[in-house]
């Protein structure tokens, strides 16, 4: 099974159920989460996976490259919705698909709705962490399975180890650091932590390392609902 490219934490909406990715037939994908209720031979489910790039291919090219393997595996593709939200070292971007495809011996009708998450690394080694998921559903499901889905990308986030010590440095000597960080670097130049020990999550009782963790939890909601409001 595959990899995602930093630890990270979310929380599975009510009712979904984490299952095998390669027993739900998608072993390409590091989580596979499923919603009880067959409809139409589907049942409602949400994929993610991730990867480092160092190359310069934007997010929108990442999704025309997903929209183009579906099609090479023989469905109909319509993209119906196309936005960019988030910001310039987490940016995002979403879009939803109509798909006519083969499913359960005959050519169904379903949705999906991809989101694309970079996290780009401020120390400037050119790395690029990007998450794709997807939720894939029934016109039926949709009206159902998609707020859930909103939620699902709304609770992650990376855990206190997805970050090196020397990219946490570099983070919070840049300008524009966030004050959470910017207070963490207080507490490693008066000897109260260090960066490796953020980085290992040794230093989680700390009360700034906590306030941190709060503040990435709160971002990563205001990402979500930047994208509720542009789609």
């Amino acid at each position: 099974m595959p990899e995602l490219p930093f630890p990270i934490e979310f929380t599975l909406p009510a009712g979904w159920k984490a299952v095998d990715p390669a027993g739900a037939g998608a072993p390409d994908v590091a989580f596979v989460a499923v919603r009880p209720g067959s409809d139409e031979g589907l049942t409602a489910n949400i994929t993610l996976a991730g990867e480092y790039r160092t190359d310069d291919v934007s997010l929108e090219q990442l999704a025309e490259d997903s929209v183009e393997r579906l099609r090479a595996d023989g469905a109909d593709v319509t993209v119906t919705r196309l936005a960019d939200f988030g910001t310039e070292y987490v940016p995002g971007l979403a879009q939803m698909l109509f798909l006519v495809t083969d499913l359960a011996g005959a050519r169904r009708r379903l949705v999906q709705s991809q989101v694309y998450l970079a996290m780009v690394d401020r120390a400037g080694s050119g790395k690029r962490a990007v998450l794709r998921l997807a939720l894939t559903a029934t016109k039926t499901q949709l009206p159902a399975a998609e707020p859930e889905f909103r939620e699902f990308v709304g609770s992650i986030r990376p855990t206190e180890r997805a970050l090196s010590a020397e990219t946490l440095r570099a983070a919070a000597a840049a300008p524009d650091a966030p004050a959470e960080l910017a207070a963490l670097a207080t507490a490693v130049r008066e000897g109260r932590t260090s960066w490796a020990a953020i980085a290992e999550g040794k230093a989680g009782d700390l009360p700034e390392v906590r306030a941190l963790r709060d503040a990435t939890a709160q971002r990563a909601r205001g990402l979500a609902a930047e994208w509720r409001g542009r789609d």
